[in-house]
């Protein structure tokens, strides 16, 4: 009779500590939570949102992290890395969506575009908003880098969006 009663216990406290046990975050949860914390404390604010897709995507993006800078007067345009190396992207394998930014906005991510993270689908402006879509594959430098790239694009394209396009 004790057997029965200390082996329903057991039961008991197994159901109870194995669903607190599987409330704890992966190590791949944590490190995504670590860039993010430190996007913030750069001032940096990342949101999950659907990633604009190239033409030619043949598969709908899911949900990915967007980290954003709000900045005034930065135009509206989305350059999306393409499946496909061509010569009319932008470095080959950069496309631009609709509009394009004016000409230092271009000569700008030409520079800097294939310095970014791996993992950057794409860079985007909106409004009062610039913002990179990367899966979050790397370290915390890597937001650095973000972060120092958005700032940058940020100061171009409110410079030469009252300019004419070139």
């Amino acid at each position: 009779m004790n057997y029965i009663v200390v082996i329903i216990l057991l039961l008991v406290v197994a159901m109870v500590v194995g669903p607190v046990a599987m409330l704890r975050p992966s190590p791949a949860q944590k490190k995504r939570d670590a860039l993010r914390l430190r996007a913030r404390q750069l001032g940096v604010a990342v949101h999950l949102r659907l990633p604009p897709s190239a033409a030619t995507a043949t598969e709908k993006a899911s949900h990915m992290a967007a980290y954003c800078i709000h900045h005034k007067g930065v135009g509206c345009w989305q350059l999306v890395r393409a499946s496909f190396a061509h010569e009319i992207h932008l470095n080959e394998w950069w496309q631009f969506q609709a509009a394009k930014p004016g000409q230092a906005v271009r000569n700008f991510l030409s520079q800097t575009i294939d310095e970014l993270p791996r993992g950057v689908v794409a860079v985007t402006a909106q409004g009062q908003e610039v913002a990179v879509y990367w899966k979050e594959w790397g370290e915390a430098g890597n937001v650095d880098q973000l972060t120092g790239f958005l700032q940058k694009l940020a100061q171009v394209a409110s410079v030469s969006e009252g300019s004419p396009d070139t």
